[in-house]
């Protein structure tokens, strides 16, 4: 089978769609996905001397592609196929397509189901047979802050499977329903930063207090050591009055031994 020019080109202006084009995925329980709807088409290319091998695939999440009257029936899916697998070998100027394989077709029979971490979906949609196998075409939506395009995973022959992976936003969810909140995580709690801001300003000014005190000293009087310390006498009470606080509370706390009788 030889012809001129791939479907690609008819089919990348064919998916050309706007913002509101959206395909719904209803998973229950209030569990919603908007993906994009249109044509979509993936592509990858693997030399292969002397000639490449071209893979591609076009598929429409929501409905079935739109019949290509231009390209020869043999070089394209039959009618009703939501997912057109082709293989193609390019040598030189020439391009000719060795497989057509209808992987995706019934969309409405298609298994939906949210990921593990509600961070993404993943869909699979059954194909027509082709060469003896039940084909199938599987989508794995990966959430992800921006749009990329689709990527040709792996195709499984003997399974006749067609893996697809997708990293889109609309993939995103965070709870049942809910979009991802893609602003900054907060810290789990500042309360002991700002106790640990608030002593370490206090050990500063209270260090640049008795700094500046002492160099006073120093250069006002004359003092110098243990003597240029300012509030000396204070500072030489607090182990005293440390003590004395814990022996009052001590003695509130110690119970009594002998309750209701005085010493005579």
């Amino acid at each position: 089978m030889r012809f001129s020019r791939l479907p690609l080109p008819f089919l990348l202006i064919l998916g050309v769609f706007t913002a509101d084009d959206t395909c719904d995925v209803d998973l229950g329980n209030g569990v919603t996905f908007k993906l994009p709807g249109g044509v979509h088409t993936a592509t990858r290319e693997k030399d292969q001397p002397p000639s490449k091998r071209i893979e591609s695939v076009s598929f429409n999440l929501c409905a079935e592609l739109p019949k290509q009257d231009d390209v020869p029936e043999s070089d394209r899916c039959s009618s009703g196929t939501a997912a057109c697998y082709t293989i193609s070998a390019k040598k030189g100027e020439s391009t000719t397509i060795t497989q057509v394989i209808p992987v995706g077709k019934d969309w409405d029979k298609s298994v939906k189901t949210a990921l593990a971490d509600q961070q993404g979906l993943s869909i699979v949609m059954e194909g027509s047979e082709y060469a003896g196998t039940k084909q199938s075409f599987a989508v794995t939506f990966k959430c992800a802050k921006e749009d990329t395009k689709p990527q040709l995973d792996n195709y499984d022959e003997k399974a006749g499977r067609l893996s697809l992976i997708w990293s889109l936003p609309q993939a995103c969810t965070s709870k049942i329903g809910e979009p991802v909140d893609d602003s900054p995580s907060k810290p789990a709690s500042s309360s002991g930063l700002s106790l640990g801001y608030f002593f370490l300003l206090f050990f500063l000014v209270g260090l640049a207090y008795f700094g500046i005190g002492a160099y006073y000293n120093y250069t006002t009087y004359a003092k110098t050591g243990w003597d240029a310390v300012p509030h000396k006498i204070f500072l030489q009470e607090i182990p005293y009055l440390i003590s004395s606080l814990a022996q009052h509370l001590c003695s509130v706390i110690r119970p009594r031994t002998r309750s209701g009788y005085v010493n005579i």
